[in-house]
């Protein structure tokens, strides 16, 4: 006997199997949303919002004084920093915070000209562009008053990635509110960098945070590089200079 069939042609058994095929995606897709999504009271309204693991922090930890050296005790004693690095670093903090305390040391270590940031021409960047971080001095022509750049500060853990290369990781375009949890469109230029994260050393009021975020950064912080020539081969000398001299990228002021 021949295997039954259904009007379409399909085999009656295979019907079940797509039934509950479909029912696991259903039930898949309510968990992701049940676990990605929450209704809070924002502003005197309750409102859909996104929740993950970084949104979640606030309910699920409690906040420590600067002045609570047990939590840089934790991060000697579970090998994050070694010890003299570690007394360097306490060392300098301590006096950081002393000097903010009395106002010698503001919370961005740059500041512009003025009450409005230059206007560049936009370099289009995309991901997986070689790019230079711009000195200080030129950043901080970029900057206004305040220290920032169309409302985006340059903080003080990005200092150590000037004049340094990088590739571009990604365009940022949405964010999601740590404290509120609602999704934010990023309408300007905003840029990660590959590699280039939060170290813990710097942040005012923060030392030693774990969480290696990425740093936003503005294109008129960065310069354009040359991608280094792939026909030179390194390890050879060329007309006089090694082949690591003429890899070098080379930077386009721009």
């Amino acid at each position: 006997m021949g295997q039954a069939t259904t009007a379409a042609g399909r085999p009656a058994s295979s019907i079940g199997v797509s039934d509950e095929s479909t029912e696991g995606a259903v039930k898949f897709e309510h968990l992701a949303q049940a676990g990605t999504r929450t209704v809070r009271e924002i502003g005197g309204e309750r409102s859909e919002v996104w929740r993950c693991q970084a949104t979640e922090a606030f309910n699920a930890s409690t906040p420590l004084k600067t002045s609570n050296l047990s939590q840089y005790w934790r991060e000697l004693t579970n090998g994050n920093f070694g010890r003299l690095r570690f007394i360097g670093l306490l060392t300098r903090g301590f006096i950081m915070e002393i000097a903010r305390r009395v106002g010698l040391l503001g919370p961005l270590p740059l500041r512009g000209p003025g009450s409005q940031s230059t206007t560049v021409e936009p370099l289009d960047l995309q991901p997986g562009d070689l790019v230079q971080v711009r000195f200080p001095t030129e950043i901080a022509a970029r900057l206004d008053e305040r220290g920032l750049n169309r409302g985006l500060s340059f903080d003080r853990e990005m200092l150590p990635y000037c004049g340094r290369t990088f590739r571009i990781r990604d365009r940022v375009r949405r964010i999601i509110d740590d404290k509120t949890g609602r999704m934010l469109n990023i309408p300007k230029d905003c840029l990660i960098l590959d590699g280039a994260v939060c170290s813990g050393e710097r942040p005012l009021g923060n030392w030693f945070c774990p969480r290696q975020i990425y740093p936003f950064w503005r294109e008129s912080w960065l310069r354009r590089v040359e991608e280094p020539d792939p026909r030179v081969n390194r390890g050879t000398a060329l007309f006089g200079r090694s082949a690591s001299e003429h890899s070098m990228p080379r930077v386009r002021d721009s």
